[in-house]
């Protein structure tokens, strides 16, 4: 498939929608002050594979995570892979497997898709990374948004606090999104905060465009 799946794998997530469903995340969204969340989330394609030319060729199969706060759209997106995993990028899926992760909080994360943070000027479209004094400020905004949409209260408890561990260089990935080109960050970082904002961090991604494949990550 192209090496610039990202929206390639969210078109086969939503196809394992039922038409109802689709209407309420895609079309319409959750909303929080007119602005739309999906309320789900996609790592990157884990396993090993070989690059040629634009595109990615998997030989052994890959690994995908899922995860969305709304109990009954995870269900349904379960249920519909089980008994049609259908195709991605005109290739037939044969699932070996399905399993749920138990949330268990730790002190330390792995992203699974990078993160992403963008402010938008008239100008252009400024990328926020993990060692900027802003990051986790507007982290929290973005958090505290979702936490408001699945939890139907404002959050009043602890903020997060995501502390990267190495250089930043190291970490950054291009992600090709349609036709528009992201600036985002991998790694493993340290991260704290209060137990239900975390949470809520885990099951919907930090960051921004988590429906596009962006801000999943595991407690390591």
């Amino acid at each position: 498939m192209p090496i610039a799946y990202n929206y390639i794998l969210q078109s086969y997530i939503y196809s394992l929608m039922s038409p109802d469903t689709q209407e309420k995340v895609h079309n319409q969204g959750y909303l929080y002050e007119g602005l739309p969340f999906r309320l789900f989330n996609f790592s990157r394609l884990l396993g090993k594979y070989q690059i040629k030319g634009q595109r990615i060729e998997f030989r052994d199969g890959f690994i995908v995570y899922i995860s969305s706060p709304v109990e009954s759209l995870i269900q349904e997106i379960s249920n519909n892979i089980l008994t049609r995993p259908g195709q991605i990028s005109n290739n037939p899926l044969e699932l070996n497997s399905i399993e749920a992760i138990p949330y268990k909080a730790s002190d330390v994360i792995r992203m699974l898709s990078p993160v992403l943070i963008a402010k938008n000027t008239f100008e252009k479209t400024e990328y926020i990374s993990p060692w900027d004094e802003n990051f986790n400020e507007l982290i929290n905004i973005n958090l505290k948004k979702k936490y408001y949409l699945t939890h139907k209260k404002e959050y009043s408890g602890q903020p997060v606090a995501i502390t990267p561990f190495t250089p930043h260089k190291k970490h950054i990935q291009v992600v090709k999104y349609k036709n528009t080109t992201h600036t985002a960050w991998g790694g493993q970082y340290l991260i704290s905060g209060g137990a239900e904002l975390l949470e809520v961090a885990y099951n919907t991604g930090i960051g921004q465009k988590n429906a596009q494949g962006f801000g999943m990550f595991e407690f390591i």
